[in-house]
């Protein structure tokens, strides 16, 4: 079997089911390192477009005639491929390279130091906040089984030597990998189509365990295993205490080896603490310092279908999960009852899978029992066939007052519940038009639809005083834009009286500043914010603001027209990039019911900054004059435009500060109810 490592020329890979989680971080490594990928899936999905968007060759037809992908490359496939799958067989009769998903995955990771999460529960969000976490000290790669919010994907693809891996038990799958260090999360039965018993379940988690080199860490009512060490019980060396509900977030004492220090969950829920425990033990365990921990715990932003608050509108909130085991789903309702404490409760659930419905059924609807109303889909099959016997209403009968529900009307369903909290759990897809999910009433046009209209400059402040998180970010906004156009009044004049060009030449440098915002407006939303997110793009373009208005001064000093004139095009490629992902930053921060009024707010420090712009920028140089002839500075034109730049390099410098300040999680929840408070006293 060849090796997969940074020095091996992989000539190409296509992947047989390429639109599923784990596939998917494989095929993006690969085209992190320019090899041609091509792939397969059932149908088109939101992931496989993404996945095409970034470079691959999708195919939804698994005929012959549309098998069209190198000679030599090397083919992945998934246990969920069936085994005449007419491609499959032709890869083997053909002798071509055939690999599953866990033996590449596993080939890639034990190349370096690999630390795995595994466990029936939590791992894809336990993996995803350890990538979270180290990231921000080294740099990884990460291969995770669900998008992470804070890097907009399920894969960090490197290079580097760490590697965080979500190990899949399913088809015993992590027996393919050899972790340097790892966390084991839980040992519930599950996957028993597979592993026929609760009890080979567990004896699966010990031969992984077994195969773990160095650190081990189990979850507290995990199974014992050879050489593990506990977290998350009183007593233990990483734990957690103190857990208590602060302003919509869960905030509690993170305790790493005898330091104890305050952070806060990205997600409700208990579990979700000793996820956060065990992702801490891990990075603790490799070196990574217990303040930057704790720091970054508080700014995970969590994984896509796991406690996903996709709406909150019109007195009511809708939240998806991907939750399809018993223990998961109790906790998920759990985490509803803590965040939503006394309101009425809505669950559209989705079973997946027979052999999980037929092995779980009592589980399921025992946990399925503590929402109030209870809606349940037709079984989401995926890889297996029908079962005698075995279907959804068995186990909507087992659920006093649960409906069955047809798949297409599903959102009309939750709509008509009594309810302000509906969930989805579980569903193949989750509803993608949240709105219609909004109670029917005779009112919804009236005041909630003329709140906006209604809004008043005196009303739009203390919206923008209502949270120190929107104060800071409006500031962040002022001081950006000011940082963008303080020069605008003398920068012709710099041109003319510095450079010597002609007063018909300098009006090319606003063209050529115009020209740089375009294309860095145009790059950072096709690449720059895709792949950094929005927050690290917006501190990116504050940077490079900040290097361009240095350059402006420092070529001053030689006078030489081409290099002011490549400095404007870098300060407009800054300035591009940064007022893109400022702009996403902040409608993606935003309540819906006040999106408008952020847009206002936007265009509010727009001119603000502008008119300021124009005022000061003017002053500066009057003050810079006055300052050079009293002072005796010489007859150089350039000391005064010197200071004007300076000065604004100094709130450039400010701007990036006030964003290193926004605090993405504490601005959605806290902030988000002191906005809903604002605009319910407000307007009414």
């Amino acid at each position: 079997m060849a090796r997969v490592n940074a020095s091996d020329g992989i000539p190409a890979l296509d992947f047989l089911g390429i639109g599923g989680i784990g596939m998917s971080s494989l095929a993006r490594w690969a085209m992190a390192r320019g090899i041609t990928v091509t792939g397969y899936d059932k149908t088109p999905t939101a992931l496989t477009d993404a996945l095409a968007s970034e470079g691959a060759t999708l195919r939804f037809d698994e005929s012959l005639e549309a098998w069209k992908v190198p000679a030599d490359a090397w083919i992945i496939y998934t246990p969920a491929i069936p085994a005449d799958h007419p491609q499959l067989v032709a890869a083997k009769a053909q002798g071509r390279t055939l690999m599953k998903r866990a033996e590449l995955l596993g080939q890639i990771a034990n190349d370096g130091t690999c630390l795995a999460v595994g466990g029936t529960h939590g791992k894809t969000t336990t993996s995803a906040m350890l990538a979270w976490i180290l990231s921000q000290h080294q740099p990884i790669q990460a291969f995770l089984g669900g998008i992470a919010t804070n890097f907009n994907s399920n894969c960090l693809p490197g290079p580097a030597e760490v590697s965080v891996v979500e190990a899949d038990e399913f088809d015993r799958s992590f027996l393919h990998l050899h972790p340097s260090a790892a966390v084991i999360t839980s040992t519930d039965a599950d996957h028993l189509d597979i592993y026929g018993e609760a009890d080979s379940v567990v004896d699966g988690f010990r031969d992984f365990a077994g195969q773990v080199k160095g650190p081990l860490f189990a979850g507290p009512g995990c199974a014992d295993l050879a050489g593990a060490e506990f977290y998350g019980r009183p007593g233990d060396r990483y734990t957690y205490k103190d857990v208590r509900l602060e302003g919509g977030v869960q905030a509690f004492t993170l305790v790493l080896d005898g330091t104890e220090i305050a952070t806060h969950a990205g997600l409700p829920g208990l579990h979700n603490v000793e996820n956060a425990v065990a992702a801490a033990a891990l990075a603790h365990a490799v070196g990574m310092p217990a303040a930057a921990i704790a720091q970054a715990i508080a700014s995970f932003r969590g994984v896509a279908r796991r406690f996903d608050r996709r709406a909150s509108a019109a007195g009511r909130h809708y939240i998806d999960d991907y939750a399809h085991h018993p223990t998961e789903l109790t906790r998920f309702i759990e985490a509803l009852r803590g965040m939503f404490p006394g309101e009425k409760v809505a669950l559209l659930f989705q079973p997946h899978l027979y052999s999980r419905t037929r092995d779980f059924a009592a589980g399921f609807a025992e946990a399925l029992a503590g929402a109030d109303f209870v809606g349940i889909l037709p079984i989401y099959a995926a890889r297996e066939r029908a079962m005698a016997g075995v279907d959804s209403a068995m186990l909507a009968a087992r659920i006093p007052g649960a409906q069955l529900v047809p798949y297409d009307r599903g959102a009309e369903w939750l709509a008509s519940q009594p309810a302000t909290v509906v969930a989805t759990v579980g569903m193949e897809t989750p509803i993608r038009q949240p709105s219609q999910l909004a109670p029917a009433s005779p009112d919804q046009s009236g005041p909630q639809q003329q709140r906006q209209d209604a809004f008043t400059l005196r009303q739009a402040w203390t919206l923008i005083t209502s949270s120190r998180q929107v104060l800071i970010f409006f500031s962040f906004l002022v001081l950006f834009t000011l940082a963008l156009f303080l020069q605008d009044p003398i920068l012709e004049s710099y041109g003319a009286q510095v450079f010597g060009m002609s007063i018909a030449s300098t009006a090319t440098l606003n063209a050529v500043w115009g020209m740089g915002t375009l294309v860095g407006l145009l790059v950072a939303g096709a690449w720059v914010v895709p792949a950094l997110g929005k927050l690290a793009t917006a501190r990116l373009g504050c940077q490079l603001i900040l290097a361009s208005l240095l350059l402006l001064v420092l070529v001053g000093l030689c006078g030489r027209v081409s290099a002011l004139q490549l400095v404007m095009a870098l300060f407009g490629l800054a300035a591009g990039i940064a007022t893109n992902s400022a702009l996403v930053l902040m409608l993606d921060l935003t309540l819906p019911q006040a999106a408008g009024t952020f847009v206002g707010v936007w265009g509010l420090a727009q001119a603000l900054s502008r008119a300021l712009g124009k005022v000061f920028g003017g002053a500066l140089l009057d003050l810079g004059q006055a300052l050079q002839q009293a002072m005796a500075w010489g007859d150089s034109a350039y000391p005064p435009f010197a200071l004007v730049l300076l000065v604004e390099s100094g709130i450039a410098l400010a701007a990036l500060f006030a964003l290193s300040r926004v605090n993405v999680h504490q601005f959605r929840e806290d902030t988000g109810r002191s906005l809903s408070k604002v605009l319910s006293l407000e307007l009414g």
